[in-house]
């Protein structure tokens, strides 16, 4: 028997192995549900059902997989993929499924403030070695309008509450591509859930600051922020993380390519009409390619950049 999506029991509010075993799942792109136990009565009909009371669990289907340890082992061994129908991160090309709707968390789109690591508009962010005459300037060359600006704002509604989805649909694409997972998991590519928990919840954040933040020095400033995150000046910094500590700039660049393709069905996946997309697409393109043209400041020396 397989299932198309695994189900996994978690109390509320989330605790660390719960958030931990998450975090897996998403790096290694399965599809996932969660069942929340936050009373007696739902742990008793958690341990009905399963025969276990205490969380997390991952199930699939009848099948008990088990808490984080034997989740990776399932991973290693190819149980997890032997039960699961082929399900592929959501792409425009293929035409694939969308896979489990996982509303971005509240701290998200309701308390950015509050994640660990997002220092927007703090002195934590440092200052960027570019001007808001450099950014004007490339508000310029990207043919970022004030018609798109409207659009973005347009597209932050309805990307908001799917923010979750489209980062774990990304990190399900860079997990088909082993030379990539260095990056994310432990140097030699094991999985590391806990710099996976950590780090989602900016990324998350990322969709809808692309799309709602204004263009001025603190934007600036946290765009520098997060170029440094990729490049060995602070890639581990941020979550003391055990990883390699650069990505590559041809990486960071190359990906750019399925952000910016992915999002259109994103964009109509709550009934906006089709010229509605495609001018709210067009504005999110841009304005990625800003953040990322940004970002590789942090790679090179001024008179390279």
């Amino acid at each position: 028997m397989t299932v198309s999506s695994l189900t996994v029991y978690i109390t509320r509010p989330a605790a660390p192995l719960c958030e931990r075993v998450c975090a897996f799942l998403d790096q290694r792109g399965y599809p996932y549900t969660t069942i929340d136990v936050a009373s007696d009565q739902d742990r008793e009909a958690m341990r009905q059902r399963t025969g276990y009371s205490s969380c997390p669990l991952v199930i699939a289907g009848d099948h008990v997989i088990g808490k984080l340890k034997e989740t990776i082992e399932a991973d290693r061994s190819g149980r997890l993929t032997d039960l699961l129908t082929p399900v592929r991160p959501h792409t425009a090309q293929e035409g694939a499924v969308m896979p489990d709707h996982n509303p971005t968390p509240k701290l998200v789109t309701d308390h950015p403030e509050q994640i660990r690591g997002y220092d927007y508009g703090t002195d934590r962010a440092p200052t960027s070695p570019l001007t808001l005459e450099d950014l004007e300037q490339l508000k310029q060359v990207v043919w970022l309008t004030e018609e798109d600006e409207a659009a973005l704002r347009d597209a932050a509604e309805i990307l908001a509450d799917q923010a979750d989805d489209m980062v774990s649909a990304y990190r399900a694409r860079l997990g088909e591509l082993p030379w990539m997972a260095p990056y994310s998991n432990h140097p030699d590519g094991t999985p590391n859930p806990e710099y996976g928990a950590a780090s989602k919840p900016r990324f998350d954040r990322w969709i809808i600051d692309a799309c709602t933040r204004s263009l001025d020095q603190d934007w600036l400033n946290y765009q520098h922020e997060i170029g440094l995150r990729h490049t060995s000046a602070k890639k581990t910094e941020t979550d003391n993380a055990d990883s390699l500590d650069h990505i590559p700039m041809r990486y960071l660049l190359a990906f750019t390519a399925v952000v910016i393709t992915t999002a259109r069905d994103y964009l109509a996946a709550k009934g906006a009409s089709a010229e509605q997309v495609d001018r709210m697409h067009s504005a999110f393109t841009k304005s990625v390619m800003l953040h990322v043209t940004v970002w590789t400041r942090a790679y090179v020396d001024h008179a390279s950049w």
